[in-house]
């Protein structure tokens, strides 16, 4: 079953240190700001990339954004490229590539697809 993500309002909750991050996207951005996250709030990172995950999960990353011992001690995050792991989460973030093409267009479908 698909997600039944929350819809925000003026009266959605504050961020505490309850709430749940997903950080979709695990590329230069997306994983240090999810380990930026992780210091202090629970973090799932998400890609769909299963090889970077498996990665991740290793303790390596060989894109070389965060230290191999940081991925190993780093209670708080997780990562996954299962969509339902971020079916609770109460913030998402999406950092994803934008690509322009030759006629200097944003290829937006990575977005839409986010």
């Amino acid at each position: 079953m698909p997600c039944q993500y929350p819809r925000l309002t003026s009266s959605s909750k504050m961020i505490s240190v309850n709430t749940r991050i997903a950080v979709t996207g695990l590329g230069y951005i997306g994983l240090p700001l999810a380990f930026g996250f992780g210091a202090r709030l629970s973090t799932t990172g998400f890609d769909t990339t299963r090889q970077r995950i498996n990665e991740l999960n290793e303790g390596s990353d060989k894109m070389l954004e965060v230290d191999g011992d940081e991925l190993r001690v780093a209670p708080r995050v997780s990562h996954t490229a299962d969509t339902e792991r971020t079916c609770s989460t109460d913030v998402y973030s999406v950092t994803i590539p934008t690509a322009i093409d030759d006629f200097k267009k944003s290829n937006v479908r990575p977005l839409v697809a986010a």
